[in-house]
């Protein structure tokens, strides 16, 4: 399928270095990297069927079982509940491999950085308007990627590593429900992504970004301790100039100087 926005070139895009002067290129090491995206519901309900057919999957008989005795209804309608209720979440893919959007990179910045900031890694205020950084980074550090392919060894990846499955049980206002919810991964993942800015970021404030991030994570299921990642390479490729002087650093900006006080003389 043809990609309009991707194939479309920018009228303005020689002016790209112009407005965002600051450019890194980065590569980070993810553990295990867990999709997020619902797949198709028939495809979830072909796939229970076949788990309860010859071979079947023992936990999933036992849960149709369940499921049986909780409503008092057949095992067909147990099955078909059971499977209308399963949720299977994997990743995108396109005519080169899988991929996570680009977006999700700068909300795992995002979030870094207000993690940083609780616990006075970064500066208090950024640039001229002297705005958070939480706010600041919102608008001024961009990933301009749109679709980050999932790579090992540089070459993309085609198929997850293998499924996650987790047993849910919840009470609900019609009475006791089952589900399995299922999660494709990939494991040691390589994903490339550039950094783009109008503001001349330290070194060392990027580095309390990407740290924090690193032990956050990025993707789906982070509150279960996957997604993390360590950053393997970051390489500046434009921009080399100095903060400037009257911005030196935003948490210690010099305080102008008090006027002279007037000193009046006797007629």
């Amino acid at each position: 399928m043809p990609d309009a926005y991707n194939d479309a070139q920018d009228v303005f895009a020689d002016l790209i270095p112009d407005v965002y002067p600051w450019q890194w290129e980065a590569t980070i090491l993810v553990e295990r990297l867990v999709g997020g995206v619902p797949s198709d519901e028939n495809v979830i309900r072909s796939w229970i069927a076949t788990k309860l057919g010859a071979g079947s999957d023992e936990r999933i008989e036992a849960l149709v079982a369940e499921t049986m005795v909780d409503r008092g209804i057949t095992r067909e309608q147990a099955a078909e509940e059971v499977s209308g209720s399963t949720h299977r979440k994997g990743f995108k893919r396109d005519d080169v491999g899988l991929f996570i959007e680009g977006r999700q990179a700068k909300a795992c910045i995002r979030e870094a950085t207000n993690i940083a900031r609780a616990a006075g890694n970064l500066p208090s205020r950024y640039g001229a308007t002297r705005k958070g950084p939480e706010g600041f980074v919102r608008e001024h550090l961009f990933v301009p990627e749109t679709k980050l392919h999932l790579r090992r060894a540089g070459r993309p990846l085609t198929e997850p590593d293998g499924t996650m499955q987790r047993f849910l049980h919840v009470q609900t206002p019609m009475g006791p429900r089952n589900s399995i919810q299922y999660e494709d991964h990939v494991d040691s993942v390589e994903l490339h992504f550039t950094l783009i800015t109008d503001y001349d970021f330290a070194r060392s404030e990027l580095a309390a970004i990407l740290l924090t991030a690193g032990q956050n994570g990025i993707g789906a299921s982070r509150s279960q301790g996957f997604g993390c990642f360590k950053t393997v390479g970051f390489e500046q490729v434009r921009g080399q100039g100095a903060r400037p002087k009257a911005d030196a650093h935003p948490a210690a900006k010099a305080p102008k100087p008090k006027a002279e006080p007037k000193i009046k003389v006797a007629a």
